[in-house]
């Protein structure tokens, strides 16, 4: 009996990886649009109900933009912020993160490396808020075939303070309805 099972051993552990690997795919086609809210940056607003006026609105339709455009949504930890310069001194900011939780969508990898370069929207951002970008965040990316061929990202992070974390599940269920009544499910 346990030779049967060994013989079929390999066939179990390609099946694995590779229903896993099915699991991943690439988002569509990145629109310029999509800069507002995927900006390679931060924000540090941890309490929307703090802020008002314009702001608040802002806060709300990012947020918003975010969910609904997001291939994954997680909570990750940062675990490092390194600053990168090409031969000609141009500055990349690299994020290296590990997923806690993925809240919605699929990762291909546990760790990942999000760059901000120096010409992102949100590049300044980071730069400003460095020393606090330890701990939890919440982490929206936007996948994408680059000319190339490979993967790339665009991404955005925010506090995980529980008002954030349930302002993004509430937009999350609101997602998953809306893709279930699409599919006619």
């Amino acid at each position: 009996m346990v030779r049967r099972w060994l013989d079929f051993a390999p066939f179990l552990i390609l099946c694995t990886v590779g229903c896993a690997a099915a699991e991943f795919q690439v988002g569509n086609a990145w629109q310029p649009g999509e800069e507002r809210f995927f900006d390679d940056g931060v924000d540090m607003v941890g309490d929307p109900s703090k802020i008002s006026g314009k702001w608040a609105y802002e806060q709300q339709d990012e947020l918003t933009g975010r969910v609904q455009l997001a291939d994954l949504i997680a909570r990750v930890e940062i675990l490092s912020v390194q600053t990168h310069r090409n031969i000609d001194g141009i500055e990349t900011k690299r994020l290296t993160v590990e997923i806690v939780e993925i809240k919605y969508g699929h990762s291909p990898e546990q760790q990942l490396s999000l760059a901000s370069l120096r010409d992102a929207p949100g590049h300044t951002l980071i730069q400003r808020y460095e020393k606090r970008l330890t701990g939890h965040f919440i982490l929206f990316i936007r996948w994408f075939e680059t000319d190339d061929g490979s993967l790339g990202h665009h991404f955005h992070l925010s506090p995980a303070t529980s008002i954030i974390e349930s302002e993004v599940q509430k937009r999350i269920n609101e997602r998953l309805k809306q893709e279930s009544t699409s599919q006619g499910k």
